[in-house]
């Protein structure tokens, strides 16, 4: 038992790293810069938006440096 009445019988470490391999620091960065570009703008079907971000994309991020 310890010392407030919990009774520890298993723990189960999960391994993961310490930083998403999927989300770079460097990422929030441009995540930032499409915010802004996206903002106010709007859009009534999903592929609207596929469409904006990857013509944003493709002009080099608005100028993210």
């Amino acid at each position: 038992m310890g010392g407030r009445g919990w009774e520890v019988t298993a723990v189960k470490i999960l391994d993961h790293p310490a930083h998403s391999p999927d989300l770079a620091t460097s990422d929030f960065r441009l995540f930032l810069h499409l915010e802004k570009h996206l903002a106010g703008q709007k859009f009534h079907e999903d592929e609207e938006v596929k469409n904006e971000v990857t013509t944003w994309l493709l002009n080099a991020g608005g100028g993210v440096q």
